[in-house]
């Protein structure tokens, strides 16, 4: 078995730890609540009874993992995929301009204050938020930053045809 090398070096398990709170703690919350965890739950560890070798679910195609995750948060609550994946992927892309592993010096208060910000932008409950965002360092850590761009870019257009279907007459 090939083990995945991580782009990125994490505290995995201060990460688990925030997606296994937002699940606890928000899982009676109502319909937005639960379809956010469900597409945390669906990227991190794949449909129920699915199977990986590799650990995580997202690691047997990232790129489709990447997109599912992103049309799974559009879904849950419009604009919630670049509240969460936008300033991730920009603070990841700085780090690796700088030739950095780590994503941050303290992930703890990284994931925090990033939290913070997407709870309110979102209007999400913190813990949620936290795990989101959790989520989706697990994921750059170990695939990088190029497939969630890809996957930004393709909901947008997606989007952007939508409005425009709505115009036509």
């Amino acid at each position: 078995m090939e083990v995945n090398p991580r782009v990125f070096s994490v505290d995995e398990e201060l990460l688990r730890e925030a997606v296994l709170k937002a699940y606890h703690e928000e899982r009676r919350g109502d319909e937005t609540t639960r379809r956010a965890l469900a597409a945390v739950r669906l990227f991190l560890s794949g449909a129920p009874g699915a199977r990986t070798a590799e650990g995580y679910w997202f690691l047997e195609d990232p790129p489709a993992s990447s997109r599912s995750l992103v049309v799974d948060m559009e879904k849950t609550r419009p604009g919630l995929s670049r509240h969460v994946l936008e300033p991730i992927l920009f603070h990841c892309d700085s780090v690796a301009a700088q030739g950095r592993k780590e994503i941050a010096d303290n992930l703890a208060v990284y994931l925090s204050s990033l939290a913070g910000a997407v709870a309110v932008k979102a209007e999400l409950g913190e813990a949620l938020a936290c795990g989101l965002i959790a989520s989706v360092l697990i994921g750059v850590a170990f695939v990088g930053t190029a497939d969630f761009h890809a996957a930004l870019k393709d909901e947008k257009l997606e989007v952007e045809d939508d409005s425009r279907e709505g115009q036509s007459g």
